[in-house]
């Protein structure tokens, strides 16, 4: 596949790249035919997603539709999720023609599996019982000219549930997912492997320690979980990753695709050379599966950067949070997700509502209220609703010009202004804030973001006691996405009345920002953060509130 196999971890570049795999009676894997390629998806196509509650779960189908949007937006593509909670490739293909036909598609996903299996020991009769129906909706969409996916059923995790692990479950899924893949190749349509990955990923995950499960009923994937099946399934359809950053040798100044903005001891701001599609969003939490699964590598763009002083760098693009990484990656090219990123993030939930109105329509209007005078004209109301939302989709993902990206040192040895105590010069009367200025978590909200009260005078200051002096060199801190917090001047002092002042940073509204100010060592024990001036404009809260999401404090021996 063009473009895919390099970028995705080697240990899974049988299973997730190829996504093609029949499995022999005996357990063992061949390559039965090749992914589509290029890409399988066309101009103007509409997809219906056609499942099980996997699939009605709206989130890996979520996540291919906005990963589509972002990266092929001038495909205009179409959703639509056709998944039921419980049912089986016999009842998708009972309500084939009202759920599926209906919508006129051209190419149709078939997710099913898990059901069919009867969550019980392998049997011939349940692999026949999956396989005679599966091979028959593939015949009905075919004699319609759509174009087939068929999906192996993904995995359990049977460590979650006794009952499953009684019955090795796990292997009659196996052999659900060697028929779906011998049923696609006889139709000659595309196949796509859901199954492997899953496994490799639980599997990976219980070598490295983790001990929460993807799939935390043993049936239905969590978020992360169901960023595996996004990931084989647009891999296995030949998708393209997300074009990269660009090069830069920060020492020389030259590079291919970024333009060097600013260079300081605290801070490297490059600029995108040409206009970027809005970033595919991904919650922060969810990054180190993001990352392991493949996903990443289609939806993070890479960046290369050489030439930066030895030393790990926090790298934020487009308004994502950072994510940190050592010069040495950096240099040989490391995928940049847009975590939590504002923009990305708009089109998510775009998608999201989009889906969830769908399902309204269908499950909640046109099903049960078929009989009901008139309801034709509300199910023309709620798909020109899907068509708007469309729209705006395309809209909100469209490409804009100045894209940067901000490099910053990352401070070495401990946080010495974790857990201490600080006095603000006016105090918030609400409660925000209470000891979350040095708490140690980033969390933009009340229990973990410090924000000063709302008095119109200004300059604040909110000044943290790190209990004994120290040879500090750096302090870092930042601003979460709503407030009016503006200019912030960093001081210190060794005896908490004259203060030095050692750094000055301008934030930018309505963006989660974060900053280092580093110096030369000065010994000191007090810290202060002085709010100069605010933005004027009212971002979720008045501006006249302060807010800082976190204080870190870094010195030398």
């Amino acid at each position: 596949m063009r473009g895919v196999t390099t970028r995705v971890p080697s240990a899974l570049t049988a299973l997730v790249v190829l996504a093609a795999l029949v499995v022999s009676d005996s357990g063992g894997a061949s390559l039965a035919h090749a992914a589509p390629e290029p890409f399988f998806l066309r101009k103007g196509d509409l997809v219906v997603f056609l499942g099980d509650s996997i699939t009605q779960q709206q989130m890996w189908t979520r996540y291919v539709a906005q990963f589509v949007a972002q990266r092929y937006p001038d495909l205009d593509v179409r959703f639509f999720n056709a998944g039921w909670g419980g049912d089986t490739a016999k009842g998708g293909g009972d309500r084939l023609e009202r759920d599926v036909l209906a919508l006129a598609p051209t190419v149709v996903t078939v997710f099913f599996g898990m059901n069919d299996g009867g969550y019980r020991a392998s049997d011939p009769k349940v692999v026949a019982a999956y396989r005679e129906p599966l091979a028959d909706i593939v015949k009905r969409l075919q004699a319609k000219g759509v174009r087939v996916v068929v999906m192996s059923p993904g995995c359990v995790d049977m460590e979650v549930s006794a009952n499953l692990k009684a019955v090795d479950y796990d292997t009659t899924l196996e052999g659900l997912t060697a028929a779906a893949a011998e049923t696609a190749k006889a139709a000659k349509c595309a196949f796509v492997d859901i199954h492997h990955p899953m496994r490799e990923q639980l599997a990976a995950r219980r070598k490295a320690g983790f001990t929460s499960s993807l799939v935390p009923d043993s049936v239905h994937p969590n978020e992360e979980g169901h960023y595996i099946v996004a990931a084989a399934l647009l891999n296995g359809l030949g998708a393209e990753p997300v074009e990269p950053l660009g090069s830069f040798d920060i020492a020389s100044g030259r590079g291919k695709g970024l333009e060097l903005v600013e260079k300081s001891r605290d801070e490297i701001v490059l600029r995108c050379s040409t206009p970027r599609a809005a970033p595919f969003f991904v919650p922060a939490a969810a990054e180190s599966t993001f990352r392991s699964c493949g996903m990443a590598a289609l939806a993070a763009p890479e960046l290369k950067l050489t030439g930066l002083p030895v030393g790990d760098w926090e790298v934020r693009f487009d308004d994502a949070e950072p994510s940190v990484f050592a010069s040495r990656d950096l240099a040989g090219g490391a995928f940049v997700p847009a975590k939590s990123s504002a923009r990305g993030k708009t089109v998510h939930d775009l998608v999201q509502k989009r889906e969830t109105n769908y399902f309204d329509l269908w499950r909640n209007v046109r099903l049960p209220m078929a009989d009901v005078p008139g309801v034709d004209e509300a199910v023309k109301g709620l798909l020109a609703l899907d068509d708007g939302l469309h729209q705006r989709i395309r809209e909100s993902a469209a490409v804009r010009a100045d894209t940067f990206i901000r490099l910053s040192p990352v401070p070495t040895g401990s946080n010495l202004a974790l857990g201490r105590a600080y006095e603000s010069s006016d105090r918030n009367g609400a409660g925000w804030g209470v000891r979350g200025l040095t708490d140690g978590s980033w969390e933009p909200d009340a229990t973990h973001c410090f924000a000063t009260g709302m008095a119109s005078n200004f300059p604040k200051t909110v000044t943290v006691d790190l209990e004994k002096s120290a040879r500090l060199n750096a302090v870092r801190f930042g601003v979460p996405p709503f407030g009016g917090t503006r200019t912030v001047r960093v001081s210190i002092s060794n005896e908490g009345r004259e203060f030095i002042e050692v750094g000055k940073v301008e934030f930018a509204q309505g963006t989660a920002g974060r900053r280092t100010v580093t110096f030369d060592p000065v010994r000191a024990r007090f810290v202060r953060l002085t709010y100069v001036d605010h933005w004027p404009d009212t971002v979720q809260y008045p501006p006249e509130f302060a807010f800082t999401t976190e204080l870190e404090v870094y010195g030398v021996r």
